[in-house]
């Protein structure tokens, strides 16, 4: 369907970026738009027959041009969204509703309203074209080859459904923005690892020992993503990243749990395996974001209503889920290192206003208790670790969604990026990266101990809220503990 865009009294300068960022639009999306440019007298029929979907206006308008606008508004059948310089948005405060209306703080550049066209317009259901995924695996091999000298042998894209594999190295980031959030995970084996070793570090073999691999993979997945994002910037699409996660040990049950369409570029590196997962989901983009994005601020405050909100929703869902009462310690630092794990399961969110991370991890035992009060099965039917992933996947989920619905009391809107869990009865090595503070929460349940972890990169709160002066001068954090 036709999108209608009209630029209020342009200049000659907008007026050019305008229409380039309309063909740069309809080229990567295949929509068709039809453009007004016009006085808003002459708009204003089109405006009040509801016709316009976005509205441009960045020349300051007179007093009398802003009244005969709002009132073609009042009596349009549906509001357009408005990009609006600051001096005419202060015009229109009391009469465009909040989450139509969009400050911009820059000049109407190409760029910008080629963001403006991407983010409204683009629908929520929208698929990635299979241009992208060509370009990101002639992206993967330039990147691992420029790194290691080595060459990755591709096989054939095919998209894929979310299931449990059994892995020995797994590393995950996440990324969102202009209306498009997902995760891309990396599935190696330790073999590649100690072949990265050799080649990026020169470094023998038996050198290469699980953490360094940790580290190798980290940074080879950072590059990856970013290849990534610059290719997709060139269709349009401008990410941010966020959450980073790296597993390694002799085996685990790994799971995306995270909705969306999945896709595997699988490659090959001699005859090991080095396969990466490409999930996403689309979402409306409001037009705070958009400002925010503008702004490109992004400070840290560790809101204490969202962090009591983080102990309460995981002392509900432990209590909902498993009928058991969990008690709460102290808030120690969050982990700077890889360390030694049986269970991790995590939700990671973001919005315009930041994002955060809900991690939860226990040891196998632990988790088998816990199952059986869900299930009440025999023990034999517990061993299986495709339930156990299963069970404490949905209560992960649980637990995230209901953070997120309560946060919006705060004035919070998060979309889900991630979830997803590692499971294994014997030890691997973890290490889960969020961005900005993070903070553990231990909990005891009966004789066990099951730690919360809570991360928080967001400047929406005003400082009267931030917690981090006072959680991070208490007893077990570390002088080295910092935002990331």
């Amino acid at each position: 369907m036709a999108k209608t865009i009209l630029i209020l009294r342009p200049s000659k300068e907008m007026a050019a970026a305008a229409m380039t960022a309309v063909e740069r639009f309809q080229k990567v999306s295949g929509m068709e738009l039809t453009v007004y440019r016009q006085n808003i007298n002459q708009a204003a029929d089109a405006i009040e027959a509801g016709r316009i979907d976005i509205i441009f206006t960045a020349t300051t308008m007179e007093r009398s041009e802003a009244n005969v606008l709002i009132g073609c508004l009042e009596r349009s059948k549906t509001f357009p969204y408005i990009i609006s310089s600051p001096d005419n948005a202060e015009k229109m405060l009391t009469t465009v509703p909040v989450d139509r209306l969009c400050k911009a703080k820059n000049d109407f550049s190409m760029e910008f309203i080629f963001a403006c066209l991407r983010n409204l317009l683009t629908p929520s259901n929208y698929k990635l074209d299979a241009r992208y995924f060509k370009s990101i695996l002639t992206s993967v091999m330039n990147v691992v080859h420029r790194n290691t000298q080595l060459k990755l042998t591709p096989a054939q894209v095919n998209e894929v459904k979310a299931e449990e594999t059994t892995e020995t190295i797994a590393a995950v980031m996440t990324f969102f923005g202009d209306g498009v959030y997902g995760s891309l995970s990396v599935l190696t084996c330790d073999a590649v690892l100690k072949k990265f070793g050799e080649t990026i570090l020169f470094l023998p073999p038996d050198q290469v020992d699980r953490e360094l691999g940790m580290d190798l993979l980290a940074e080879i997945t950072n590059q990856i993503m970013g290849v990534m994002r610059s290719e997709l910037r060139d269709f349009g699409w401008t990410l941010k990243t966020s959450l980073q996660i790296v597993h390694c040990g002799d085996h685990f049950l790994n799971k995306d749990t995270a909705p969306g369409t999945s896709f595997k570029l699988p490659f090959r590196l001699d005859n090991d395996k080095f396969d990466l997962i490409l999930r996403y989901s689309t979402y409306r983009v409001s037009v705070q974001e958009i400002e925010i994005n503008m702004d490109n601020r992004m400070a840290h405050i560790m809101d204490v209503r969202l962090l009591n909100l983080a102990m309460d929703v995981c002392q509900s869902t432990l209590r909902s889920s498993f009928e058991v009462d969990a008690r709460r310690q102290a808030i120690v630092a969050g982990p700077t290192k890889p360390h030694a794990t049986e269970a991790v399961y995590v939700f990671h969110a973001g919005g315009w206003q930041g994002e955060y991370t809900l991690a939860i991890e226990m040891d196998y035992e632990t988790a088998q208790l816990l199952a059986k009060r869900v299930k009440r099965q025999a023990d034999e039917n517990l061993e299986d670790s495709e339930e156990q992933i299963r069970v404490f996947s949905n209560m992960i989920q649980k637990m995230g969604l209901e953070f997120n619905r309560l946060a919006k009391q705060h004035g919070y809107s998060f979309e889900q990026i991630y979830s997803g869990a590692a499971f294994s009865d014997s030890a691997f090595m973890s290490f889960v990266r969020s961005p900005g503070y993070c903070v553990q929460m231990p909990f005891v349940v009966g004789a066990s101990r099951i730690m919360l972890s809570f991360g928080l990169r967001s400047d929406f709160a005003t400082p009267v809220f931030d917690a981090w002066p006072l959680v991070s001068t208490m007893p077990g954090f570390s002088p080295e503990t910092a935002a990331s």
